[in-house]
């Protein structure tokens, strides 16, 4: 019987780790690697509360408005519409070109998709992908994909991934 209650408390405590702690850690691991690449740049970085997005980052010229959202790995996302979102996700690293098992749409993301933000500068939306994915891509028509990279503005707003922000952040701001 004392087994069974170990097992439980292992098991309520490893799930509080997982709900609670995790998230926490991973959110400052963010917070604290944004600020960490604007250190010596002219750029303006705020943690924000009780919005649809979680920082903005500023320069002279633009707001980018940044959600993070966190994700498995081993997964690939798939821009369906301007609000709709696919997390595929699952299966392992070595089986390239297998698809994943399994699907989540990310319903996190539609508030802050839909919702038109006034600024007194320009600002764009940026998804923030912690901590990266295998492969983002946006159907263009009912059978065409096309791969997304931080280069390209699907629906007006930028997707980049957080393994490559210190090499790719500059890019954000390019109005292309």
């Amino acid at each position: 019987m004392i087994y069974i209650y170990v097992l439980l408390a292992i098991g309520i405590l490893i799930c509080f780790i997982q709900l609670f702690i995790l998230p926490i850690y991973k959110r400052n691991k963010i917070k604290n690697q944004l600020f960490k690449s604007i250190e010596n740049k002219s750029y303006t970085l705020k943690q924000i509360h009780h919005e649809s997005y979680d920082f903005t980052l500023e320069s002279d010229k633009m707001i980018l408005l940044i959600k993070c959202i966190m994700i498995s790995p081993n997964s690939m996302i798939t821009i369906n519409s301007q609000e709709t979102w696919d997390l595929s996700y699952g299966g392992l690293d070595k089986s390239k070109g297998k698809s994943f098992p399994h699907h989540k749409y990310l319903n996190e993301l539609i508030p802050f998709l839909k919702k038109n933000f006034q600024t007194e500068k320009q600002n764009r939306k940026v998804i923030l992908i912690y901590p990266s994915t295998t492969q983002i891509v946006r159907y263009l028509n009912e059978s065409e994909l096309e791969e997304i990279h931080v280069s390209d503005l699907p629906y007006g707003y930028k997707v980049i991934q957080f393994a490559s922000w210190d090499e790719e952040m500059e890019q954000l701001f390019l109005l292309k």
